[in-house]
């Protein structure tokens, strides 16, 4: 059944003044809710970071406390069960107390090489006679010994970078 056009133009004007008394309140709903979403994202934010810089406080304040007295202690002599002392020695590290650690890392034994060949040609290099020792150590790069043919190699590449025979010195 169709409704007559009288009652067709009222139900118009109804439903636009229903959305018209509803659409101002629905907007500055919204549009407070979107604020509020807002606020509370920045109050949470400022809350994340006075947090961290509280705690940042605390472990500085911490470590400042904790290095005093270790300072203190290395000055009276008094050591903590809890401390390493480690020193350098020709072989490598020492620690002291040792039981206190479980491995103290050493440099590799490299093996010596056969008579020192390499330190006449040395004394050649930094001496009087630069191009005798860039004879030897071209020489010397054919050895048989790894070490040796190693020791050459770069000594060759060094009197060549000297020379600015710089494709020369990087081959």
């Amino acid at each position: 059944m169709r409704l007559p056009r009288i009652h067709a133009a009222r139900s118009m004007r109804l439903t636009a003044l229903l959305v018209a008394v509803l659409a101002l309140p629905a907007g500055t709903l919204v549009w407070l809710g979107v604020k509020l979403a807002r606020q509370d994202r920045e109050l949470l934010a400022q809350q994340h970071d006075t947090q961290r810089k509280g705690m940042l406080r605390n472990v500085t304040q911490s470590l400042a406390l904790s290095l005093a007295r270790a300072e203190q202690n290395a000055a009276e002599g008094v050591g903590t069960g809890d401390v390493v002392q480690f020193t350098v020695v020709g072989d490598g590290l020492r620690a002291s107390p040792a039981a206190s650690v479980l491995w103290v890392p050493r440099a590799p034994e490299l093996p010596a090489i056969e008579g020192r060949i390499l330190d006449d040609t040395e004394r050649l290099e930094y001496g009087d006679d630069p191009s005798a020792a860039l004879e030897r150590y071209a020489s010397l790069t054919t050895s048989t010994s790894p070490a040796i043919r190693a020791g050459a190699l770069l000594g060759l590449a060094r009197m060549q970078r000297r020379a600015r025979a710089w494709d020369a010195a990087l081959a």
